[in-house]
């Protein structure tokens, strides 16, 4: 080597695929650590649950659904998957002791004191249980076509946390309900109306989106399926 002398190609290929196993060896060596301690340490998690905050179940799943989204299920690792699932099961349990009157503790509310209308995204609260889940559009926060439709279709099958009382989880139905596919249509075409109303171009891209995504629901979840009368755009 010191020679100056080039390897004949034989050889070096074989040198090249040595140090790449060697690398790779190495690579699992320092991830197997790192699954073990997180792998182990999930059913501690999800033993802890029920003892979790709502706004500390919705952080979670926000992270869960930022690795999940744009994936199939052999490329995310079984432990987000796991967690994903244990989440939806507390809050099924969570809306049933809510239904039910006997929840023992508050339920958080989507109510929002007075602000300029605007519809910037900054607090889940303004907008209820779409945003809640991290369903957003436009400029400020908005998200791709892929993650939209994510969280809608999770939105329509899943079980939805508790918000707001037993009356406006009523209006959401259970899943993959006409009454679920109902309120989540009438919100998107609320949202879009409203920033219809305003005429404003920074809403532009929000309606657009809004309206994008009203007919992703119309073609995918009601064409062939149910009856009611699908909310319309237009502001008379």
């Amino acid at each position: 080597m010191a020679s100056g002398k080039e390897l004949h190609p034989a050889i070096a290929a074989r040198y090249a695929a040595k140090a790449l196993q060697e690398k790779e060896s190495i690579s699992r060596k320092q991830k197997k650590p790192i699954w073990k301690k997180f792998k182990s340490a999930i059913p501690a998690l999800i033993g802890g649950l029920p003892r979790r905050s709502h706004g500390e179940l919705l952080s979670m799943y926000n992270k869960c659904t930022k690795i999940i989204v744009g994936r199939r299920a052999s490329e995310v690792s079984p432990v987000v998957l796991e967690l994903h699932r244990a989440i939806l099961s507390e809050w099924h349990d969570r809306t049933k002791l809510l239904l039910s009157g006997k929840a023992p503790f508050a339920w958080p509310s989507t109510d929002a004191p007075g602000g300029d209308g605007g519809l910037s995204g900054s607090d889940w609260k303004n907008e209820g249980m779409l945003s809640a889940l991290g369903y957003h559009v436009g400029v400020t926060q908005g998200l791709s076509e892929i993650e939209r439709r994510y969280l809608l279709d999770q939105a329509f099958c899943i079980h939805l946390p508790p918000l707001n009382g037993p009356s406006y989880m009523r209006e959401w139905g259970v899943p993959s309900s006409s009454e679920r596919l109902r309120k989540m249509a009438e919100t998107l075409a609320a949202f879009a109306r409203n920033a219809k109303r305003r005429r404003l171009r920074d809403l532009q891209i929000a309606y657009e989106e809004w309206e994008a995504d009203l007919e992703y629901l119309y073609e995918k979840y009601y064409v062939g399926h149910f009856r009611f009368a699908w909310p319309k755009l237009n502001i008379g």
